[in-house]
């Protein structure tokens, strides 16, 4: 071996051994009720290149009203300091859209309270109180969520990925939705409710967890919400995740503590994929399962954006995201237990 070439071997072992040293913080501290302060844009992040973040609102409609909406703001998708909104309003079997992409200076949101404003669209409020409006190709949405229980804040909300950035999470699982929707003269009585959730990143794609686990409950009036997600090898690879369970207007079960092991691995439209996940506490106690029994779909997360972005995406990942119809059954650690059917998904960003 030449000095130059053991130079170079011990550079990029240096390198490797850097690489597996870096450490992440997951979600540390115990489950917590969301404030006020979990629901403003992180403003002091805002200025990194791969920031970005989201509003998702998933009605759980009850009679004819179909919705859906996310909002967020993203250094990626739009150029710096840019804004979107992709939703939509579903009346009488015909579909409203709500799709936009918001340069600087055309949106707002206040520094010290929730108050986001985007052409045709606005949300307000606080953790308890969220004001919802917007016009989605002349369906005019004027909404209130309330919340059922308090907002879950699973630990610090943050995983930590040493000095390369964070991802975040805060979730409102239950909250009530009243309001109208109007379309020309007709108007539309909004009942049910909405899970609510508020997600950021900084992570630069190759960071990004390489694998996200999610599962909802097919039953809005209790609620049963999973998400785990596996770090990429420079972070050593392992599992986490969180849980709530509600019944009526109380938590059963809170958790942020979760470590997942994949079984059941199936070869599934040709990604290898866990059907079945077995979920366990910090001290190794099976705390729950999820088994999957029909596989939904496939759907390419990026078909919706425009052709050049997809492809400059695609450079760094390409996210892919399966649907399964499943189970969940979950223990509260106190010989309790909640059972329920509902839709797994399984997210590869690569």
């Amino acid at each position: 071996m030449t000095p130059k070439t053991m130079v170079l071997v011990l550079i990029f072992s240096f390198m490797a051994s850097t690489a597996w040293a870096w450490e992440a913080s997951v979600f540390e501290g115990e489950p917590a009720d969301a404030e006020d302060a979990d629901l403003l844009p992180h403003r002091a992040a805002s200025d990194r290149q791969f920031y970005s973040e989201d509003y998702t609102f998933t009605f759980r409609l009850t009679g004819t009203v179909e919705m859906h909406m996310k909002v967020g703001m993203s250094n990626l998708l739009g150029g710096p300091g840019s804004a979107f909104a992709d939703g939509y309003v579903k009346t009488r079997g015909k579909k409203h859209p709500m799709q936009g992409a918001f340069a600087k200076g055309t949106w707002s949101s206040d520094a010290n309270r929730f108050k986001v404003k985007m052409p045709d669209f606005s949300m307000r409020g606080d953790r308890r109180v969220i004001k919802l409006r917007f016009d989605a190709d002349g369906a005019k949405v004027d909404a209130e969520l309330r919340a059922v229980v308090p907002g879950f804040r699973p630990g610090t909300g943050k995983v930590v990925l040493a000095d390369q950035g964070y991802v975040s999470m805060v979730v409102w699982p239950k909250m009530q939705v009243t309001g109208t929707v109007q379309v020309g003269e007709v108007k539309y009585r909004l009942a049910g409710y909405c899970i609510f959730t508020h997600a950021a990143t900084t992570v630069e794609p190759q960071h990004i967890p390489s694998t996200w686990f999610y599962f909802k409950g097919k039953d809005p009036d209790h609620p049963v919400l999973f998400q785990g997600f596996q770090l990429t090898e420079q972070f050593g690879g392992t599992r986490h995740g969180w849980a709530v369970a509600v019944q009526g207007e109380k938590y059963v079960l809170r958790t942020n503590r979760l470590t997942i092991e994949p079984t059941n691995v199936k070869d599934t439209r040709g990604a290898a994929l866990p059907w079945s996940l077995l979920l366990k506490g910090p001290d190794g106690e099976v705390m729950g399962a999820i088994k999957a029994d029909k596989l939904g779909g496939v759907r390419d997360r990026l078909k919706k954006l425009p052709a050049l972005q997809a492809a400059i995406i695609r450079k760094f990942i390409n996210p892919r995201r399966y649907l399964f119809r499943a189970e969940m059954e979950l223990s509260d650690g106190a010989g309790k237990s909640t059972r329920t059917v509902g839709e797994y998904k399984v997210e590869t960003m690569r």
